[in-house]
């Protein structure tokens, strides 16, 4: 019975930590979602048009997006830790993000060094 009560406690235990998890990547998701609905609006003109507004949305942007990215790293070193492979679809999606970042900083002149750190 020990053994029983022991293993409804871990299974208990468990069941929490994956809900968790769940979540976290529910919230990931979104805004991972929100970050690649803003690179695709900035890319298809929505920063006026013009290399000043442009350079403003993406400085703007530029620490939200670097955490999303950085975020992505953690994930993907902890599923390799626990021998597990992205889902494919957050993967995909955050490849579109970084090709969609680089783009957008280097038509803001971001990737020549001219203005903060960056994440690529």
């Amino acid at each position: 019975m020990i053994v029983v009560t022991q293993a409804r406690a871990s299974l208990s235990a468990h069941g929490q930590y994956v809900s968790h998890k769940l979540a976290s990547l529910r919230k990931y998701s979104s805004r991972l979602d929100d970050a690649l609905t803003w690179a695709r609006s900035v890319r298809d003109g929505g920063a006026g048009g013009d290399a000043a507004g442009l350079t403003e949305a993406v400085r703007d942007k530029e620490a939200e997006i670097g955490e999303v990215l950085e975020n992505y790293n953690n994930i993907e070193r902890e599923c390799h830790a626990a021998r597990h492979s992205v889902c494919p679809e957050i993967r995909d999606r955050v490849t579109a993000l970084r090709e969609l970042w680089a783009e957008l900083r280097g038509e803001a002149g971001g990737d020549k060094g001219e203005w903060g750190g960056g994440v690529d």
